[in-house]
């Protein structure tokens, strides 16, 4: 959700329409790409909300995906995987925004691949919540189970 994580989002989806643009033989110019818009809001910290009882990112980033909205965006990305914890939510809330579901997504990926089992990655609160656990759970793929001292030290590790 920091503006880091917006500009690596941004970049990663810059490259995935050029991508596109190679593969469909279309010449690689300002106005092939299509209407995009990076929203940047200080969202308070997901970690805190649901580890420490912080306070809550869901009004945040409803501000956010309200000016996503007004912009005309019809799809809307999470650059923060602790954010997709609140995405059933957000869903309820904005039944017109196509909310990428970055687990749901994480999760075809690895099936794709063909693996059978996987770790999840990430911090205390993304695996506390189980976005991830669920949605490999439910593609059939089991998750690796990881000691509490190898989760503390990812944990500090991402931060």
């Amino acid at each position: 959700m920091g503006p880091d994580a917006g500009a690596d989002a941004l970049m990663r989806f810059l490259e995935a329409c050029r991508t596109q643009m190679r593969r469909a033989n279309r010449d690689i110019t300002d106005q092939a790409y299509p209407p995009h818009v990076l929203i940047q809001y200080p969202i308070p910290d997901r970690t805190a909300a649901l580890l420490d009882g912080g306070e809550s990112p869901v009004p945040g980033l409803v501000s956010a995906m309200g000016a996503a909205k007004a912009a005309g965006a019809g799809v809307f990305g999470i650059a923060c995987n602790t954010a997709h914890i609140w995405y059933d939510e957000l869903a309820k809330l904005f039944p017109d925004l196509d909310i990428v579901r970055i687990a749901h997504d994480a999760a075809s990926a690895v099936l794709h691949c063909g693996a059978k089992t996987c770790a999840v990655l990430a911090t205390k609160a993304t695996q506390r919540g189980g976005l991830y656990a669920k949605a490999l759970a439910s593609a059939g793929i089991e998750v690796l189970e990881q000691s509490s001292s190898d989760k503390e030290a990812l944990h500090r590790a991402i931060f």
